[in-house]
């Protein structure tokens, strides 16, 4: 049966001479690997390239033949939903986004539909294409912090005076430190606290931090993520986050 959804580009990898196997962020079936026969043509323009529009992180509209259980399946037909102004061109916005999809391929199991972290991360991306590039020193934080809890992992609490630390194993505020050795620093967790409580993308600027603490706090999130998932390995893109959000 063939059946219409949105897809967010998770991976692309060349097959044959011009064919392309994608790893797709679907909205109803979760991520799938599809191949895309005859897609890609070499010496052609750009503009006549539909490999092209096959970009990592890029937003489409699918119709697909769905067959459960199935490890290839097939797309019919695929066209952009979503026209990116900055986010496949500019250096910060792309590295950003880059380190969002990378974290989405260590944490998604294959076929587990997760219709809300998709809807999220289809906003997340289209905010991010509309932020000044000044503005985006926390969203990789933010992003984290929202996958954690969509997967069912979320930090529960908020920072004061009578929980000034964070337990790494109990994914809680707390009140001592109870010997943690992965402790974050007070600066650390007075941030996550205030990113955990933002509202909207939007009011993430205005959440003063320094490159230091920013890059604390992602380093214990994904610890915090490998510790609770069976998923989380070491992500590619961390070191080029924190040379770019400096």
């Amino acid at each position: 049966m063939q059946q219409q959804t949105k897809a967010i580009v998770l991976r692309t990898t060349k097959y044959g001479e011009t064919s392309l196997i994608c790893t797709l962020f679907t909205e109803l079936f979760g991520v799938q690997s599809y191949l895309l026969k005859g897609v890609r043509h070499v010496g052609v323009k750009s503009k006549t390239n539909r490999a092209g529009l096959l970009q990592i992180g890029s937003q489409l509209d699918v119709v697909v033949e769905h067959k459960p259980n199935k490890s290839l399946q097939t797309i019919k037909e695929f066209g952009v939903a979503y026209y990116y102004q900055q986010v496949q061109e500019h250096v910060v916005a792309n590295t950003v986004a880059l380190y969002a999809i990378e974290l989405l391929l260590r944490l998604l199991p294959e076929a587990s539909i997760q219709t809300d972290l998709f809807d999220f991360t289809e906003q997340f991306l289209q905010t991010l294409d509309a932020t000044p590039p000044n503005e985006m020193g926390n969203y990789p934080i933010y992003f984290t912090l929202s996958c954690a809890a969509y997967l069912g992992y979320a930090i529960q609490g908020v920072y004061s005076e009578h929980t000034p630390f964070i337990s790494i194993s109990d994914a809680t505020f707390t009140a001592n430190n109870i010997g943690d050795a992965s402790l974050l620093k007070t600066d650390g967790v007075m941030l996550l606290s205030a990113i955990m409580q933002c509202t909207s993308m939007q009011t993430l600027s205005h959440i003063k931090s320094n490159s230091q603490t920013r890059k604390e706090v992602l380093d214990w999130m994904l610890l915090f993520l490998k510790q609770h998932t069976e998923h989380m390995h070491t992500m590619k893109s961390l070191a080029i986050i924190h040379s770019i959000l400096h």
